[in-house]
């Protein structure tokens, strides 16, 4: 089939292809047992996930500490078969210290600190009260926990200062739950305690499994966090997928972090990072700004590189490529429409969406300067450059309806 990355005419393109959505109909193994059909769109794919809040009434209180609270049971991050890694590669935080837990590797630059991205751990526990160990880097920083599909309470759970931190779960009964907690990129997962119970890692669950390669909005960067409730994390819930996050904030397709030649997405580590994860069903490409300044040869060489080089690894993968982030001015359509050409052209990218066509983030302003003009006001956070909460459920929003609408590639 051509590569042709447009709406198929055997559907009705209003409903299934949104503005800004161009797809390739292919044929495509789910992985669940069922062989989608051909013009099968991702949505058939998608897991129905509960997106409310788990009943109050089953929590007799959710408790914050910077102590830890002995526990008869305890399970450490590298227990074995206590928990499943959930979208990550899990490594020791510290040379030399297990006790201060680990984190997420999975992006395979040099740098620690660019690499620290959000990333879940899954278990299931028969155990009334739960305790998750944890430790801080940053003085704020979020976690969100979903007990049986659903979010724990209505916000996510924040901490406000660095170094040893414990939530406590109590609920009103003891029976076996499923719970999955997602960790901010500052944060290292030490273990799991509880008075008596058992903690055991779920089956491997038949999902789909998906990578995102971005920049900071991808890594869930804003001033003083890196979000574990970015759009990446809610993606993943949204979806039921499992989401591997490969983002690293100030890195593009050509664009390098911090003077570390490991980090754009064309580098030899981001791509052996990203072909070391196994059985992939999506890959998305996302953004980025940072390209900005580049040539157009430079930005889409290195582009169609790194596209191709991810087709070849994964070669029944959907590969989607996601334009420049929206809400950062007209000075970036040009950028944009490098990007955007490139991938339309390239035989190994099957759909691409572009985010400044149809724009999540529009508007002068930001929060704490309000203009009134457009979604900005919400979305863009204080220092006029990264996400607001908001802003990441927006795109989680936006990037669910659209992905669903892309059929699958063979």
């Amino acid at each position: 089939m051509q590569n042709a990355k447009i709406a198929d005419s055997a559907v009705t393109p209003a409903k299934l292809y949104p503005s800004g959505v161009t797809p390739t109909a292919k044929h495509f193994y789910r992985g669940d047992g069922i062989w989608a059909t051909p013009k099968q769109p991702l949505l058939g794919s998608l897991m129905a996930q509960n997106r409310g809040i788990y009943p109050a009434s089953d929590i007799t209180s959710v408790t914050q500490s910077t102590t830890t609270t002995s526990s008869a049971v305890f399970k450490r991050w590298d227990a074995a078969n206590a928990y499943r890694p959930v979208g990550c590669t899990l490594t020791q935080s510290v040379a030399g210290d297990a006790n201060q837990g680990c984190r997420n590797s999975i992006t395979g630059v040099s740098t620690t600190t660019l690499s620290s991205t959000p990333y879940a751990i899954e278990t299931v526990a028969s155990a009334q009260t739960v305790r998750i160990w944890l430790y801080t880097t940053v003085a704020t920083s979020d976690m969100m926990i979903f007990v049986d599909g659903q979010k724990l309470q209505p916000a996510d759970i924040v901490f406000t200062t660095a170094g040893v931190q414990q939530v406590e779960i109590v609920f009103a009964t003891a029976r076996t739950r499923t719970l999955k907690v997602v960790f901010s990129g500052n944060q290292s997962f030490v273990g799991l305690g509880a008075p008596s119970g058992i903690f055991t890692a779920p089956a491997p669950a038949k999902r789909v499994r998906c990578a995102v390669v971005g920049d900071s909005y991808v890594q869930g960067a804003s001033p003083s966090n890196v979000f574990a409730g970015g759009f990446a994390q809610r993606f993943a819930h949204r979806t039921g997928w499992d989401v591997y996050n490969l983002g690293i904030a100030s890195s593009g397709y050509k664009a390098v972090a911090a003077s570390d030649a490991t980090t754009p997405y064309n580098s030899t580590e981001r791509k052996n990072a990203l072909a070391a994860i196994g059985n992939l069903d999506v890959i998305i490409f996302f953004g980025t700004a940072n390209d900005q300044g580049q040539s157009q040869s430079d930005v889409q060489s290195a582009a169609n590189a790194a596209w191709t080089a991810a087709k070849t690894a994964y070669p029944t993968a959907t590969l989607i490529v996601v334009g420049v982030e929206s809400g950062l001015g007209s000075t970036y359509n040009t950028l944009n429409s490098w990007i955007i050409s490139a991938a339309q052209a390239n035989a190994s990218v099957d759909a691409v969406l572009d985010l400044r066509t149809d724009a999540v983030t529009y508007g002068t302003g930001y929060a704490g300067s309000p203009t009134g003009d457009g979604t900005a006001d919400l979305y863009l956070s204080t220092d006029n450059l990264h996400m607001t909460v908001a802003g990441h459920e927006a795109h989680e929003a936006w990037l669910t309806r659209r992905v669903a609408a892309v059929a699958m590639a063979a």
